[in-house]
């Protein structure tokens, strides 16, 4: 039986290599091979080597897309200790055409550049890039966005493998909600009042409305407002090619998205993508609890080459069960209520009258008063959800032992668990008759900070599973 090849980019720690061990237990290397795997991050190949065992493993994507000699151009890009290396690595190892065939490419693209957590994200839109609509894709995202515009480089890695005797079936992307309107549509209007001396008293709120242009040896000046005209239509927002309920009227996604899609359009799959969040998936083998236990919502890009017969669906929510909804408890170490290092000063913590809901699955119960970010301040009811982990910090919990009220942090392993991760007894398949696992333990190669940042840019290995999982019903 032919084994399904696997190669994956902006690899992170391996969140699909573990969803595929999943859902193939014991028989995961007798049918599963993976090819390939890339990230830029030290840590995490270090981490991602331990666990996984990839044929080929990338330093950087931009190996995978540019032969050795362009790549000792990109002096701006690649640091010297890694040039070296590149310098002693062979001429075979780069290059698109030297990437191994695969049947599913899967990416998590960055996403700083579209995520609420950065709070310079409005500095990347594209307002002096394309005034009037037109697209030319990768030059529309600004080469200021060089982190975001990887995603390009993952669409020359499909590209590539479309065109092979044993071509790429199936991808995945992935990235932050945040993605889908990001730099909203607009329209400029021409201000016909308006002089030079009006816009220099603009204030600096104003300023990011107007704009002032010479054209044809005239100045005219303009007001951005709400809305766009694509094909003498007008729209509030920029209409989804491949998801109808985005349809550039009740809702709509942002042009980042709408330039991606585009994109996307000309590399010969059929593509769908849906927001799908944590909370809503968890690992069968376990069926003492329901649901996920994170509310991590993030866009997945799913494309199927043309030519391959039946259709995609979605993985569905989960119908979970009043009494065994999973909860953040389930996944905190108790060995670790005695650990000083974790605790807040009592002095600093203080009742949150006012309980924050997100999304109807995780409260703020109390707060931290000497933390000035607010993301810092909230302290979570352990025995309800965990918020969305992110990269930076780690969430801190509540809960009850002994009619005793603990404060603490996460450590990164728990962080990990949460995400889905094999951690101790959680997340490892059912199991054997010998008291063992199907999957072995996550392997610690580096630090416990290391470990929190790893986790907190992963994808949720539930959630993966359940996608894949939809993926391998059009494969058989």
């Amino acid at each position: 039986m032919k084994k399904l090849t696997i190669g994956t980019t902006f690899s992170g720690i391996g969140s699909p290599e573990f969803a595929l061990k999943h859902i193939f237990g014991k028989d995961f290397e007798k049918k599963v091979s993976l090819e390939w795997a890339c990230d830029f991050d030290d840590n995490a190949r270090m981490s991602f080597k331990a666990n996984h065992h990839p044929k080929k493993y990338y330093n950087n994507v931009y190996y995978m897309t540019n032969t050795k000699d362009k790549i000792l151009e990109m002096t701006n890009l690649i640091s010297k200790p890694k040039m070296e290396k590149v310098k002693n690595t062979e001429e075979n190892f780069f290059g698109l055409e030297n990437i191994l065939d695969t049947d599913m490419y899967i990416f998590g693209f960055p996403c700083q550049n579209f995520s609420l957590a950065n709070q310079k994200r409005d500095s990347f839109n594209l307002d002096d890039i394309d005034r009037d609509n037109t697209h030319m894709h990768q030059k529309d995202l600004g080469m200021n966005a060089t982190k975001t515009t990887l995603v390009f480089e993952s669409m020359k890695i499909i590209k590539e493998l479309s065109q092979r005797k044993n071509p790429l079936k199936y991808f995945i992307g992935e990235n932050v909600k945040g993605l889908v309107q990001h730099d909203p549509a607009y329209i400029w209007k021409e201000q016909i009042n308006m002089t030079d001396e009006l816009f220099t008293k603009l204030s600096p709120k104003e300023l990011k409305i107007y704009r002032k242009r010479e054209e044809d040896g005239k100045t005219k000046f303009y007001k951005r407002e709400n809305g766009l005209i694509l094909d003498e239509v007008e729209y509030k927002g920029y209409p989804s090619l491949f998801n109808s309920e985005f349809d550039g009227k009740k809702k709509f996604i942002g042009k980042t998205l709408y330039v991606m899609e585009n994109a996307f359009k000309e590399l010969g799959y059929e593509i769908k993508w849906k927001i799908l969040n944590a909370k809503d998936f968890s690992f069968e083998d376990n069926p003492t609890v329901e649901g996920g236990v994170q509310n991590r919502e993030r866009i997945f890009i799913v494309g199927i080459k043309k030519t391959i017969e039946g259709e995609f669906f979605f993985p569905e929510p989960e119908v979970v069960s009043e009494g065994k909804k999973d909860k953040v408890i389930n996944y905190l170490n108790k060995k670790n209520d005695k650990n000083q290092e974790l605790h807040f000063n009592l002095n600093n913590v203080e009742i949150k009258e006012r309980k924050r809901a997100s999304t109807g699955v995780c409260n703020q119960t109390h707060y931290l008063n000497n933390v000035k970010y607010e993301q810092g301040q909230r302290i979570y009811d352990a025995n309800l959800k965990s918020p969305c982990l992110t990269c930076v910090g780690e969430p801190k919990f509540t809960y009850k032992v002994a009619n005793k009220e603990i404060f603490r942090s996460t450590t990164g392993k728990e962080m990990l668990a949460i995400q889905g991760f094999p951690v101790d007894n959680l997340n490892r398949g059912p199991m054997q008759e010998d008291g063992t696992y199907y999957i072995e333990e996550f392997k610690y190669v580096v630090s416990d900070n290391q470990l929190k940042k790893q986790a907190g840019n992963s994808m949720s290995v539930s959630t993966m599973e359940a996608l894949i999982k939809q993926i391998l019903k059009v494969e058989n």
